[in-house]
């Protein structure tokens, strides 16, 4: 019988080792395996969403006790650090509290101007002439706006009966503004960080689906709390202060703390609507802004 080639099929003499077409051996009969499909080649598509997911765990696992040791010493820096500056702390909110510069006399036109010789004898000044309610000088009758600083004579009173404000001052532009809301973001920052680094939630803040956030509720906490006091208490904030700005009312008086609040959530609305309304600031002859014109409230640089 021939030897038939497992390989090509060929036949061979009897005596053959060897196929005479293909070369393989005729005495082994080995039969060819064929290539096993792979996974890959089966489906078509890798399941990547599958190696996402360990890679993730993996993550996970491998940065979890990281970040708790750096929250744990995070927690150790801010506490320290806390403690060196309480005392500090204490000492300037005591003298923002104690501190009140006292007011420049009040420069009144030469136009308008009694002399001081004069006044018991003329009397007070005429009812039309306009005192501005911020920096205390007389306009000219039916004016609009302060000739010195800008703001509205709206409600001002007789320059006999105006009441000297508790700051003079011009009103602070649009750039001296940012640069305070800088200061002060920076400063909210070095406070919320350690914070937020050893609240409960801080390993699923990054990992939630939720829009809103326990976090973000303590973040919202920390800034309410800080314009809010800053504003009804010294009129004023660190970053403002540094640079010698206070908010107050158009009188001269102080924000109370129910003003204070609604202030700081119409300076939300003023961000809200594309940064609009605090770009009035730098487009309003008197400096001020959507929240401030909402709250009736103006920021004066001493």
């Amino acid at each position: 019988m021939p030897a038939v080639c497992q390989v090509c099929h060929t036949g061979n003499p009897p005596e053959s080792r060897f196929c005479h077409e293909c070369g393989a051996a005729l005495t082994a009969r080995h039969t060819p395996l064929a290539p096993s499909p792979s996974p890959a080649r089966e489906t078509g598509v890798r399941d990547i969403g599958t190696d996402l997911k360990t890679l993730g765990a993996d993550l996970a696992t491998y940065s979890a006790p990281r970040i708790k040791r750096g929250s744990a010493a995070t927690a150790r820096l801010a506490k320290a650090a806390a403690v060196a500056a309480a005392p500090r702390v204490k000492s300037l909110a005591q003298r923002l509290k104690s501190y009140r510069p006292e007011p420049p006399p009040p420069s009144i036109p030469a136009n308008y101007a009694y002399a001081a010789d004069d006044i018991a004898s003329q009397g007070p000044p005429s009812a039309s002439a306009i005192a501005c309610p911020r920096c205390h000088r007389v306009s000219e009758p039916g004016s609009l706006f302060c000739f010195s600083c800008g703001l509205p004579l709206d409600d001002a009173a007789p320059a006999a009966t105006g009441r000297a404000p508790a700051y003079a001052g011009q009103p602070a532009g649009f750039w001296v503004r940012l640069g305070a809301w800088i200061i002060d973001f920076i400063i909210l920052g070095i406070v919320e960080i350690p914070l937020i680094a050893v609240w409960p939630g801080f390993d699923e803040y990054f990992a939630a689906n939720a829009v809103w956030h326990e976090v973000d509720l303590l973040i919202l906490l920390l800034n309410v709390l800080y314009y809010t006091i800053g504003v009804s208490v010294w009129a004023t904030t660190i970053g403002k202060r540094l640079l010698g700005l206070y908010v107050l009312r158009p009188d001269g008086s102080n924000a109370g703390p129910g003003r204070a609040l609604a202030r700081y959530f119409a300076s939300v609305l003023s961000a809200l609507i594309l940064g609009l309304g605090y770009l009035m600031i730098g487009l309003r002859n008197d400096k001020r802004g959507l929240h401030d014109l909402i709250c009736d409230t103006v920021v004066v640089r001493r």
